[in-house]
């Protein structure tokens, strides 16, 4: 019940008395027709019931179009109902709506209940609008991936993919509502973006050429992670990027404690030998007994930098697509 938005009805079934004061409508909320969609919320305002009403109106289409519904009723664990519910909550806020009245309204105990309903046909319209424009952009920046880098043209189809997860909510829910079968052939789009991402991933292989040899493992197991490939000498592959790396350390000593500070610079060299981005990363760490110590623990900082901004963003490769646009 909770993951259609209406978890208030668990408690109304539970307590009926409680609720006894609340309006008909709200407790036995309409349902979508040909006509209507229909959702109920309530709030300490009206706009917050609204919004509320709204939310409940997404999640009704979103569970009623989602693949892991059915997985609910075979696995009740909280931890996997709290994964679920977070799903569900993503994709409602990629649901918009721009056109809806409130069908009903009340105020019970300085608490506002409202109903709200929306023109079926004016939904489909405008949510395919959406869509339109979501196709036309991917179709764009695929074409200008063409005769690209490989770097470019990964960053490109990352933000098709991007793209596509939003329009991908949308083909669902138009779906559910619609019965035109070209949400179907849309479906073959999304997946062929994809396997293009993931072609341009398999093409892409790095070698590593660095002065320090704990940087350079930390970064070699963050590539592997990804499923990215690393060879350790210099091959024929045209789509080869040597990841050069220069480190450069220097130390303090305030207040007995002694200070490391680790600049690594990361340059990307095309198998042409031409520098296609490029980046500094800095990390310090801190020791009461020595130098050594002190540098450990930057590289441990270091470490903990490319776990948290992610190892494609650290070594520059996120950001070739802004530089050369």
């Amino acid at each position: 019940l909770y993951l259609f938005g209406c978890s208030q009805y668990t408690a109304i079934t539970q307590s009926p008395d409680k609720y006894s004061s609340l309006p008909k409508w709200y407790v036995n909320p309409n349902q979508n027709n040909l006509q209507s969609l229909y959702g109920v919320g309530e709030g300490f305002t009206l706009q917050e019931a609204s919004k509320s009403a709204l939310n409940n109106i997404a999640s009704k289409l979103i569970v009623t179009i989602s693949s892991d519904s059915s997985s609910l009723s075979e696995e009740n664990k909280y931890s996997f109902n709290e994964q679920y519910q977070q799903r569900i909550k993503e994709k409602v806020n990629n649901i918009t709506f721009s056109d809806y009245k409130i069908s009903n309204s009340s105020n019970v105990n300085n608490k506002f209940y409202v109903e709200i309903a929306i023109d079926r046909y004016k939904f489909i319209k405008e949510q395919n609008t959406i869509l339109d424009k979501y196709h036309k952009s991917m179709s764009n920046i695929y074409q200008s991936s063409k005769k690209q880098n490989i770097l470019i043209q990964r960053n490109k189809l990352a933000e098709i993919n991007n793209i596509s997860k939003k329009a991908q909510i949308i083909n669902q829910t138009l779906e559910s509502l619609d019965s035109n079968q070209k949400y179907q052939i849309n479906l073959s789009k999304y997946e062929f973006y994809e396997n293009s991402y993931l072609k341009i991933m398999d093409k892409m292989e790095f070698l590593l050429d660095s002065d320090n040899s704990s940087v350079k493992n930390i970064l070699f197991k963050a590539l592997n992670k990804k499923n990215i490939s690393v060879t350790r000498q210099i091959s024929k592959n045209k789509n080869l990027i040597k990841i050069n790396i220069r480190s450069k350390a220097s130390y303090q000593n305030i207040y007995g404690s002694n200070i490391a500070n680790l600049q690594i610079k990361i340059k990307l060299i095309s198998s042409n030998n031409k520098i296609i981005a490029s980046n500094i990363i800095e990390a310090s760490g801190a020791s009461v007994t020595n130098n050594k110590d002190a540098l450990y623990a930057a590289i441990k900082n270091f470490e903990k930098k490319i776990d948290q901004e992610g190892v494609l963003s650290s070594i520059g490769i996120n950001t070739i697509l802004a530089s050369k646009n």
